[in-house]
């Protein structure tokens, strides 16, 4: 497993590419959704997908949604938007949690291989495409389609 840490230990960033690598991966105790991401990486054939993770610090009262992921044999690069949590949930300004995004990207990739990380941050929410605003009714998931011929693509919420 190829990783980057931050001065505390606390990895930052970093590929599942095996089952072995997913059977070394550790939690802090009382995380939540560890049995959700143990599933994750359970069901993701390592032969043809890898996961990549990411954590992020996120301000106390707002939501982080993932907006897309893109990648090459040796880059990755993510965007995220960030959007005030909804009035009825309880927060402290000032305080910072914790989010991390377990992405299961649909090729094998050797974590050796990757030398080029990339992350951006909107405070105004994850954009939309122009061809996807203009084309949008209400509601519904949005389709991106099948991978580009050449491995790269990117997921969105």
């Amino acid at each position: 497993m190829t990783s980057a840490a931050s001065p505390n230990g606390v990895l930052q960033r970093g590929f599942v590419a095996s089952q072995s690598d997913a059977t070394r991966l550790q939690f802090a105790p009382g995380v939540d959704g560890v049995a959700d991401v143990r599933a994750f990486l359970d069901a993701t054939d390592y032969a043809t997908e890898t996961v990549y993770f990411e954590a992020r610090p996120v301000r106390a009262c707002y939501e982080l949604d993932l907006c897309a992921v893109r990648w090459t044999p040796n880059s990755v690069h993510t965007s995220y938007g960030s959007y005030y949590r909804d009035a009825d949930v309880a927060c402290t300004a000032g305080e910072t949690d914790r989010s991390t995004w377990f992405v299961r990207l649909p090729a094998a990739i050797d974590p050796g291989a990757v030398d080029e990380w990339g992350s951006g941050w909107s405070s105004t929410g994850c954009p939309v495409p122009r061809s996807v605003a203009e084309n949008r009714t209400s509601g519904g998931p949005v389709d991106a389609g099948p991978l580009p011929a050449n491995g790269s693509g990117g997921t969105g919420r």
